[in-house]
């Protein structure tokens, strides 16, 4: 199978159970402990790729750089603020002015 028919069928396979977990929770009433619980899973993924971003390089161990400046000022700002969107620009902002300097 060619890689552009691969893409066109994980395309479909994604939208479509997308569409069908819409689908269903649009017909059922999810529970208070189930929506809070919900709400946690794309911060949690978030993290996860951030995490692993900053502390690998392929598959060895990434040597200390801007990242990890930019990783621990994001922490803090995310611990202060709440916000994701400010934890994002000043993790970035710190990692372009970092880079810049080093």
């Amino acid at each position: 199978m060619s890689p552009f028919w691969m893409i066109v069928l994980v395309g479909v396979g994604t939208y479509a159970f997308r569409v069908s977990m819409i689908v269903a929770l649009g017909r059922f009433e999810l529970s208070e402990r189930v929506r809070d619980n919900l709400r946690l899973i794309a911060p949690a993924v978030l993290s996860a790729l951030v995490a692993r971003g900053m502390l690998l390089e392929g598959t060895e161990l990434r040597p200390l750089s801007e990242w990890h400046v930019a990783g621990v000022v994001a922490v803090i700002v995310a611990w202060r603020t709440k916000s994701v969107l400010w934890t994002l620009f000043v993790g970035m902002v710190t990692l372009w002015i970092v880079g810049a300097i080093i």
